[in-house]
C-alpha cells in the first residue's frame, strides 16, 4: 500500500518538471532514413566442426566476427562448435569465409 503513494509521488514530479527537460528531436541525414526503411534480417548460425583445436584459426575467427559486428561464442575440442548471430549478410560473409 505504501508504494502507491512513492508511485503517486513520482508521476507527480515528473508532470511538474517535464517543462525543465528540454526535448531535442535529432536531425536525420538521408541515409540515415533510407537505413531505417531497410529491412534486416538476423540470423544464429550452429556451426559444427570436426575439430577446432588452432589458438591461431580461433584469434582470426573472433577477430573476423568482431569485424562483422557478430556475436556468439567458439567451443574449441572435438567436435568444435561455433554459435554465431547477426545481420544476414554478415552471417553468412563469414560462413563463406571460414568455409575456405
Amino acid at each position: 500500500m505504501g508504494e502507491e503513494v512513492y508511485i503517486c509521488e513520482i508521476i507527480e514530479w515528473i508532470n511538474d518538471n517535464l517543462s525543465r527537460f528540454e526535448i531535442v528531436k535529432k536531425e536525420t541525414s538521408s541515409s540515415e532514413l533510407n537505413w531505417e526503411n531497410e529491412e534486416i534480417t538476423f540470423l544464429r548460425y550452429w556451426i559444427y566442426s570436426h575439430h577446432i583445436y588452432s589458438n591461431e584459426k580461433r584469434r582470426n575467427m573472433a577477430q573476423l566476427s568482431n569485424n562483422l559486428d557478430l556475436h556468439g561464442f567458439i567451443l574449441p575440442g572435438k567436435p568444435g562448435i561455433i554459435c554465431l548471430e547477426g545481420k544476414q549478410k554478415d552471417v553468412q560473409e563469414f560462413y563463406a569465409h571460414i568455409r575456405r
